[in-house]
Protein backbone atom coordinates (compact mmCIF):
# COMPACT_ATOMS: atom_id res chain seq x y z
CA UNK A 1 0.00 0.00 0.00
CA UNK A 2 1.33 3.42 -0.96
CA UNK A 3 1.62 5.98 1.83
CA UNK A 4 0.35 9.48 1.24
CA UNK A 5 1.40 12.74 2.89
CA UNK A 6 2.70 13.69 6.29
CA UNK A 7 0.42 13.29 9.34
CA UNK A 8 -0.81 16.35 11.26
CA UNK A 9 -2.40 16.84 14.68
CA UNK A 10 -5.18 19.44 15.03
CA UNK A 11 -6.47 20.18 18.53
CA UNK A 12 -8.86 22.71 20.05
CA UNK A 13 -8.17 23.37 23.73
CA UNK A 14 -11.17 24.71 25.67
CA UNK A 15 -9.72 26.63 28.60
CA UNK A 16 -11.30 27.30 32.02
CA UNK A 17 -11.72 31.02 31.19
CA UNK A 18 -14.21 30.07 28.43
CA UNK A 19 -11.76 30.76 25.63
CA UNK A 20 -10.48 28.24 23.12
CA UNK A 21 -7.16 27.86 21.39
CA UNK A 22 -6.66 25.95 18.15
CA UNK A 23 -3.32 24.20 17.81
CA UNK A 24 -1.82 22.45 14.79
CA UNK A 25 1.34 20.38 14.69
CA UNK A 26 3.01 18.52 11.88
CA UNK A 27 3.93 15.06 13.13
CA UNK A 28 6.71 15.02 10.50
CA UNK A 29 6.17 11.42 9.48
CA UNK A 30 4.22 9.35 6.99
CA UNK A 31 4.30 6.30 9.27
CA UNK A 32 1.02 5.84 11.20
CA UNK A 33 2.61 4.21 14.25
CA UNK A 34 5.20 6.98 14.62
CA UNK A 35 2.47 9.57 14.10
CA UNK A 36 0.32 8.07 16.85
CA UNK A 37 3.24 8.00 19.29
CA UNK A 38 4.12 11.63 18.53
CA UNK A 39 0.46 12.67 18.82
CA UNK A 40 0.20 11.02 22.23
CA UNK A 41 3.31 12.89 23.44
CA UNK A 42 1.80 16.16 22.20
CA UNK A 43 -1.48 15.45 24.01
CA UNK A 44 0.41 14.73 27.25
CA UNK A 45 2.35 17.98 26.87
CA UNK A 46 -0.84 19.98 26.20
CA UNK A 47 -2.52 18.47 29.26
CA UNK A 48 0.43 19.44 31.45
CA UNK A 49 0.83 22.94 29.98
CA UNK A 50 -2.85 23.92 30.17
CA UNK A 51 -3.64 21.93 33.34
CA UNK A 52 -6.55 20.10 31.76
CA UNK A 53 -7.83 16.54 31.62
CA UNK A 54 -8.12 14.77 28.30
Amino acid sequence: MEQQGVWWCHVTVHKPDSTAERLRFSLKTRDIEKARARRDKIFASIQQHFGIAA
